[in-house]
């Protein structure tokens, strides 16, 4: 969308009470692919390569209080799958082939993780397991689809790691038109109780739900919780090119919140 209509530059302003500030801006090169994201809590480039694959990311987040960089190299091999991945402090070795990838984390010259990727027939990734050096697993990610291809559902499982950890489990429904229009997403997370042996577990269930217009855009999104305050309902109203110009915001009571308002600037068109 955003590259059949030559847009340049997305803009992002927050409207409350009747006032309008800046929010956030989104760079898009001629290909539609995005360049900058900026706001006030972090600013992300991104780099592409002939192919129009990412190869450099920088993040920078700013708490307020403190201000981090990250930096991302990656590199592909013949049939366009990730075979390098660099940080400011680490690199990946990867070996092995599709359906069945390896990869080293390297750091000081060590190995300080191994992670292991599995693809299906299409190519599409259905699990990913990382270990530490010792074989423990740390993260694990199952991914599967229904007979169209689309992701149907998902366990995720962070490993506890002081005394901290979680697991979920996501199942996605789709409409005859392969819109997703509800998900379902149940989080278990773990901490420590008075004594580090002790584990407590609590469970947070949110259900999401999207609802689309005759032209496919999505115009509702309503998301409620087990977890008080954390639920909200998003509407969307857009203009006559087909993109967004407003989001409106409530909160788990119903009550409005701040609104988005989306501006554009395009590439002029050649002549």
């Amino acid at each position: 969308m955003l590259k059949s209509q030559n847009i340049r530059v997305q803009a992002i302003y927050l409207e409350q009470a009747g006032n309008s500030v800046p929010y956030e801006v989104n760079n898009f090169d001629t290909g539609g692919r995005v360049i900058l994201i900026a706001n006030q809590k972090h600013h992300e480039h991104f780099a592409y390569d002939n192919n129009g694959r990412i190869n450099h990311w920088v993040d920078s987040a700013n708490d307020g209080r403190r201000f981090e960089k990250f930096e991302y190299y990656f590199g592909y091999d013949e049939k366009g799958m990730v075979n390098a991945y660099k940080t400011s402090n680490s690199f990946s070795k990867f070996y092995g082939s599709v359906p069945d990838l390896k990869e080293d984390i390297i750091r000081n010259n060590r190995i300080i993780e191994k992670h292991s990727y599995n693809f299906n027939n299409e190519g599409r990734l259905t699990s990913e397991l990382f270990s530490d050096t010792s074989g423990k697993p740390v993260y694990s990610n199952r991914l599967f689809y229904n007979k169209y291809g689309d992701l149907g559902s998902q366990i995720t499982v962070n490993a506890v790691k002081d005394c901290k950890g979680d697991s979920t489990a996501v199942i996605n429904t789709y409409n005859n038109k392969g819109k997703i229009v509800h998900k379902q997403l149940n989080r278990t997370i773990i901490t420590c109780g008075s004594q580090v042996t002790i584990l407590l577990k609590k469970t947070i269930t949110e259900s999401y739900s999207y609802t689309y217009n005759a032209g496919g855009q999505l115009v509702k999104e309503t998301m409620t919780s087990t977890l008080p305050g954390a639920g909200y309902r998003k509407e969307y109203q857009y203009g006559i090119e087909g993109l967004i110009f407003k989001e409106l915001n409530f909160d788990d009571k119903g009550k409005s919140a701040s609104d988005l308002i989306y501006s554009y600037v395009y590439y002029s068109k050649k002549r």
